[in-house]
Formats: structure tokens, C-alpha cells, sequence
């Protein structure tokens, strides 16, 4: 009995382990500024190297924390286009997230959201 309890704690432990995905984040300051909205997608081409700051999360209460932030995001104007400053991408073990912020808000899965004091401490 006392095996198959162990096996089971390690089993689980391993299983959320292994299910965790990791964050990478890319940010420039929040403040810079450029002669014409940069475009998720042309986030790395509209700055240079030197310019983009490279950090991974992997630490488990810290992904916990940023995933538990974005998935509370309150929708924000859905006519805004993020001026594009940061971008996370979250890789699962069976899929990738790429999420585009600026300092005012987040795009993420083709909707808008206002941006929270508590996430912009986090990327910035």
C-alpha cells in the first residue's frame, strides 16, 4: 500500500512537472518610441538586438502566477491595435501561445485586453 501511494505522489509530481509550460519574454522598454505602431509580428524586424531584452520563466510559481494574470485580463477596446513592446510566447507541451503587449494592453488570441499594473511589473 504504502508503494503504490508513493508511486502515485511521484507519478503526479512528475505529470504537473512535465505539463508546465515554459514562458519566454521579449521586451524593449515600455517607453521607447518609433515613428509608426509596431505590429506584433514585426516585433523583433522593428528593433534592434541590443535593443530587445531575453529573459525564460520556468520557475513554477512564477508561471502559475503570469498564466493565472492572463487568463483574468479584462477585454479592452476591441478597435485598439497594441503598439507592440513585449511579447511573451508560452510553449505547452502540445502547442505555443504568442502573446503581444504594450504598455497599455494585451493581445492575445485575437482580442484586446487592458493591461495590469501586476503583469507589467512582471515583463518590465
Amino acid at each position: 500500500m504504502t508503494k503504490i501511494l508513493t508511486l502515485t505522489i511521484l507519478l503526479f509530481g512528475f505529470q504537473s512537472k512535465t505539463e508546465l509550460p515554459t514562458i519566454e519574454v521579449n521586451s524593449v522598454d515600455k517607453d521607447i518610441l518609433t515613428y509608426a505602431r509596431v505590429d506584433c509580428s514585426n516585433f523583433h524586424n522593428s528593433f534592434e538586438k541590443k535593443e530587445i531584452r531575453k529573459r525564460t520563466i520556468k520557475r513554477q510559481r512564477q508561471v502559475s502566477e503570469l498564466i493565472f494574470e492572463l487568463e483574468n485580463l479584462k477585454v479592452y477596446d476591441d478597435r485598439r491595435k497594441t503598439d507592440t513592446r513585449a511579447t511573451l510566447t508560452i510553449k505547452y507541451s502540445d502547442h505555443v501561445e504568442k502573446i503581444c503587449l504594450d504598455k497599455f494592453s494585451v493581445y492575445k488570441n485575437g482580442t484586446c485586453y487592458k493591461i495590469t499594473d501586476r503583469l507589467m511589473k512582471t515583463i518590465w
